[in-house]
């Protein structure tokens, strides 16, 4: 049983049963279990045991011969394993229940269902990365401030990113401002500033352009319109944030690259969650082996048909029965959302259960009879 860090809680123990008979109950012993000397023993996480701390709530007998028990936050303050024992030879035989106690954290998740399980994710489909979700978050941001730059257009096409080597047949049919260094091959539309040299045409050719070119206006209308186009392609592109827009292209496929390598070792087998191992919990690796531990011990069952009071019959049991009276002594608790709405959250002691995977068990009087899909934990 689960028991929250440095938190008070009234716990049953029992049952106190007599030394001579081993049967008849002991009714009387709440002096002798908060005795401040001799009284309840508390052992933490397999320490030495002590007596229980000092301000001790009074106990009270509750039926069965079990009493209602109050731990205080100085008994529950150490985590792990705490064995509560009590002895006495001349009374009765000796009584022992073993509880673990967790952070608050993780009781509030498993048990009180207010919190959520804080996890230090350490490996992402089964290998150790030092990449964090904070980090893969960040890159993509970097890789939108980069790409925010690049037209919607697709590249190669009008009004569209030029990616050298793989576009060299794509068209071009807006303005280019910036110096030409390599050769181009086709026709061109139009071409402003000085041209190293055309393949296919003589100076002479070209001083024959010039000579009627310069019978042109000198501010024809058309410039206008070359300038928009212009101021058009600028603004689309906007300002690169490295030395060209290239080399921004660049770098947005090295980020998205490293980004893509760290998010395939990413897997999804259910529906919005990332599969992780778990290796801490709150930063504490040797709580991870406690809790797995203590959910070992934890049974969960449903009801079967032609179960009474006293009588439970079982349609499922994890993990299954094996042996007759493999249960017997323990406490089976109805969940707080099992169908039969007056039983939930009703306990009860188990006396005796059959030698199969899916047992009837017999326990002391419930308040009502459970029907079948009724479900319960055995403690």
């Amino acid at each position: 049983m689960l028991l929250k860090q440095s938190t008070a809680v009234v716990i049953q123990f029992g049952p106190f049963l007599d030394k001579t008979d081993g049967v008849a109950l002991e009714v009387g012993l709440v002096s002798a279990l908060d005795h401040a000397s001799t009284g309840i023993l508390l052992s933490k996480n397999g320490g030495t045991q002590t007596i229980r701390s000092a301000t001790v709530t009074a106990s009270t007998y509750d039926a069965h011969g079990c009493y209602k028990v109050t731990l205080n936050t100085t008994d529950t303050n150490t985590l792990g394993s705490l064995r509560v024992i009590y002895t006495d030879a001349t009374i009765c035989l000796p009584v022992w229940q073993d509880f673990h106690v967790v952070a608050a954290n993780i009781y509030d998740s498993l048990v009180g269902g207010g919190d959520v399980l804080d996890v230090s994710l350490t490996q992402v489909n089964g290998a150790a990365t030092t990449a964090t979700l904070d980090t893969i978050k960040s890159d993509t941001a970097a890789v939108k401030v980069k790409t925010d730059f690049l037209p919607s257009a697709t590249a190669g096409a009008a009004g569209g990113v030029f990616i050298a080597g793989t576009n060299a047949a794509t068209s071009i049919t807006t303005a280019l401002t910036a110096d030409i260094t390599g050769n181009l091959s086709g026709s061109v539309g139009s071409v402003t500033g000085a041209v190293g040299s055309v393949t296919g045409m003589t100076a002479s050719d070209v001083g024959a352009i010039k000579a009627k070119t310069d019978a042109l206006p000198t501010d024809p209308a058309d410039q206008s319109l070359i300038i928009a186009a212009t101021d058009a392609v600028m603004a689309r592109l906007g300002a690169p944030a490295g030395a060209s827009v290239s080399a921004d292209v660049a770098a947005v496929k090295t980020d998205t690259a490293a980004v893509k390598t760290k998010t395939d070792q990413l897997t999804f087998t259910g529906s919005n969650r990332v599969d992780s191992n778990v290796a801490a919990v709150n930063n504490n690796t040797g709580g991870v082996a406690g809790l797995e531990r203590a959910t070992r011990a934890i049974t969960v069952g449903t009801i079967g048909a032609g179960s009474t009071t006293t009588s439970i019959v079982s349609s499922a049991l994890t993990p299954a029965g094996s042996a007759t009276d493999q249960f017997k002594g323990q406490i089976m608790a109805f969940d707080k959302d099992t169908t039969t709405a007056n039983l939930r959250g009703q306990k009860t002691d188990i006396t005796a259960n059959t030698g199969s995977a899916t047992p009837t068990f017999t326990v002391t009087a419930l308040t009502h009879a459970p029907v079948s899909g009724d479900t319960f934990t055995i403690e």
